[in-house]
């Protein structure tokens, strides 16, 4: 996904799309990130990413970004206000409309038996959400060919340019999802519920989340899965699934 998203990235550089789109947010986010104007664009994918429920796109568009503050870091290794600022906005990111990997709930019986018509309706456009993304891929190819573009070796180039950054965090993200399988597995994962199901019950949240508050911020597709199971055996009308709903929707 790493790949695909930098290749995708690089046609939008080459055929412009990239600095028309610095160009547009660059008054509000260089207020924010003054030392970083090159990290605006791809800081802009990231949160709009996120937006949309785009986590595999907005890990490699954030890791761009990343090395873009980096390039202009006077102290590499330490970090710098802007990746701070960064860093802060991306994990309080809001997850508004979810295009990968969660338009199934919608589908789910539990969803679309309530009797609210405008649910009914929300979750009928949200279930084909998932025809969206490949739409947005192929109108990008298009406006590619369109300005002249030579759009496989651009994809090309931008996979290969992603490739040693792939490398380098591959063993990180290994070892992370290895731990996190470990940990659910090895029954480790209920034991910190139950560990942290009274400070739930205390600041008034169900006890019956905290599986999905610890895994939320590791992994999306997990996440997805508990809030599945949620909606389908306590319904997604009620105080539960709202909570779970907004603690997936919360980057």
């Amino acid at each position: 996904a790493y790949m695909l998203w930098m290749g995708l990235m690089a046609i939008g550089e080459e055929a412009g799309l990239v600095e028309k789109l610095r160009r547009l947010v660059e008054p509000a986010l260089k207020k924010l990130f003054p030392s970083s104007p090159k990290a605006v664009a791809p800081i802009t994918l990231n949160l709009c990413a996120n937006f949309f429920g785009l986590g595999s796109a907005a890990t490699p568009f954030g890791l761009a970004a990343m090395r873009e503050l980096e390039a202009v870091n006077d102290k590499p290794g330490v970090a710098t206000d802007d990746m701070c600022m960064f860093l802060s906005m991306n994990a309080s990111a809001i997850e508004l409309l979810p295009m990968s990997g969660s338009p199934h709930l919608y589908r789910l019986p539990a969803v679309r038996g309530g009797g609210d018509p405008v649910m009914q309706a929300a979750c009928k456009a949200f279930s084909k959400m998932n025809y969206i993304l490949p739409a947005l891929i192929l109108a990008l190819l298009l406006y590619g060919l369109a300005k002249g573009v030579n759009i496989y070796e651009a994809f090309v180039k931008g996979a290969a340019d992603a490739l040693p950054m792939l490398l380098y965090i591959l063993p990180y993200m290994t070892a992370m999802l290895a731990g996190l399988t470990v940990f659910r597995q090895t029954g480790a994962l209920d034991r910190l519920g139950g560990w942290i199901a009274p400070l739930f019950q205390w600041i008034g949240l169900p006890k019956e989340l905290v599986p999905l508050f610890v895994l939320r911020p590791f992994s999306g597709g997990a996440a997805v899965a508990l809030l599945q199971d949620v909606y389908t055996q306590y319904g997604p009308d009620g105080f539960l699934g709202y909570c779970a709903s907004v603690m997936l929707g919360s980057t």
